[in-house]
């Protein structure tokens, strides 16, 4: 009997740089097992943390100190964080070609084993926009509801969001991730060298990963 090899988890946060309300932004990315046994997006089987997922989320910060919770927003959507984001005047942060590839890779990736939809299906964001020919485009006529009923893979009859398909990240994906991720460190801390600015830092206010702006 082979013996199952344990994936690890891989925790990386990136500051990525100002966006155009003076606020910091930094984005969390997790690697992890899969969390359930079940159908990939091909329709395979695997068992639970057999495969490598992702999650990407958003922090945005007041730069400000003492303030007892300086985060204005958080949350799954980095490709909208990402928008009108900058580097730091001291150098910290990514470029706009390394936030454009970090926001492409968010929306492909994040919750990479929670899928609704398998690769025989049309995208998220084709199936929002032919639900909402039909009139679905919002509560109570939400476009989930019409893709769970409407949209149906033509090589197994399986239904839309009727159940989590998985979608194992790839090592290449992987790999750029952390490149972005180690790059961002890197230039967090030259700008700390160049300028004594300190870093950014946790300062686990409420349980959560309340950062120290720059």
């Amino acid at each position: 009997m082979t013996e199952k090899i344990a994936i690890p988890t891989v925790k990386r946060w990136l500051y990525v740089g100002r966006n155009e309300d003076g606020n910091d932004v930094v984005v969390d990315l997790e690697l992890r097992p899969n969390q359930i046994s079940g159908q990939t997006v091909t329709h395979g089987e695997v068992e639970a943390e057999s495969v490598v997922a992702a999650s990407l989320t958003f922090t945005e910060t007041e730069p400000r100190y003492g303030k007892s919770d300086p985060t204005v927003s958080c949350g799954a959507g980095v490709k909208g964080a990402l928008a009108g984001v900058h580097r730091h005047a001291n150098g910290a942060g990514l470029y706009p070609n390394e936030l454009k590839r970090l926001a492409e890779l968010a929306e492909r990736w994040h919750l990479s084993d929670m899928k609704a939809g398998c690769v025989h299906m049309p995208d998220s964001a084709t199936v929002k926009a032919q639900a909402k020919q039909r009139g679905f485009d919002g509560y109570p006529n939400d476009w989930t509801k019409w893709a769970i009923d409407n949209v149906e893979c033509p090589e197994t009859g399986y239904k839309w969001g009727h159940a989590w398909l998985i979608e194992p990240v790839p090592a290449d994906v992987q790999d750029e991730l952390l490149e972005l991720a180690e790059t961002a460190r890197q230039r967090l801390v030259d700008a700390t060298h160049a300028t004594g600015i300190p870093h950014v830092v946790d300062a686990g206010n409420k349980g959560g990963a309340q950062r120290r702006p720059l």
